[in-house]
């Protein structure tokens, strides 16, 4: 969740402000965004939050100089990022001195607004991709998750099919399946269909009663004691309550 202030002495300004920046980050952020609307003259108000909000968008075209020692104050308060609508150059040139993340000038551009903040806070809601590291005779390996259509564990080693045709052996190890791959099946593309493989969701091709066909055309067997777990995977993967055969023809035809 993002929390945002928006300071400003200007009331119908701050509902305009809110409704217009709340519709550009949602089309992003769907339901990741919380505002808080505040006048200028209840900056008290900041002082007493247990936790300060990720962004403040602070209107300075009223009171400069008594803003802009709010602005000040929020700089000396670490994790908070500061916004500021100015009324003339100046004004906006003292906001980059106080080292805020930006400065737009009246009248704002709620579009170019959105922009930075998506920029700002890209990493929270689009994650860099999962990468999931292992120990081979040859050195440690590092694969982007996205790259791994199974995982299969024989020998007390986890041998790695990825979609470039390489397979990738681990040397022994001492780890349970579950406990060397807890990683992935943290991710909801990964899910155990039997006690020895893992499948990436993103990967299959073709669903049957107690196999998977892979994009490889490799068949990768369900347990029947996985059967009802690979099918509410695959449900809440896909957001619906079709039958995990249902999800994958879906998703190829799509």
């Amino acid at each position: 969740m993002l929390d945002i202030s928006l300071y400003s002495n200007d009331s119908f300004f701050l509902a305009e402000l809110r409704r217009d920046l709340s519709a550009k980050l949602e089309r992003t952020m769907q339901g990741a965004c919380r505002f808080q609307s505040l006048s200028l003259l209840q900056t008290s108000l900041y002082d007493r939050l247990d936790s300060p909000p990720d962004l403040c968008v602070v209107d300075l075209r009223d009171d400069p100089e008594e803003a802009m020692a709010f602005v000040r104050r929020l700089r000396r308060n670490a994790g908070t990022e500061i916004m500021v609508i100015a009324s003339a150059p100046d004004w906006a040139m003292a906001a980059y001195d106080a080292d805020v993340m930006s400065y737009l000038l009246w009248p704002p551009d709620v579009s170019r607004m959105a922009e930075l903040v998506l920029r700002r806070f890209a990493q929270r809601f689009q994650p860099q991709p999962l990468q999931f590291s292992f120990r081979t005779a040859s050195g440690t390996q590092v694969l982007a998750a996205e790259h791994i259509i199974y995982v299969e564990y024989s020998d007390h080693r986890l041998l790695i099919y990825t979609d470039s045709g390489k397979r990738f052996s681990t040397t022994a190890m001492r780890l349970s399946f579950g406990k060397a791959t807890e990683q992935l099946l943290a991710d909801p593309r990964f899910v155990r269909t039997h006690a020895s493989f893992l499948i990436n969701i993103m990967h299959v091709s073709s669903f049957g009663q107690y196999t998977v066909t892979m994009d490889t055309g490799v068949t990768v067997p369900i347990s029947h004691a996985k059967k009802a777990e690979v099918n509410g995977r695959f449900r809440r993967f896909f957001g619906r309550e079709e039958t995990a055969a249902d999800s994958v023809k879906l998703a190829i035809r799509n």
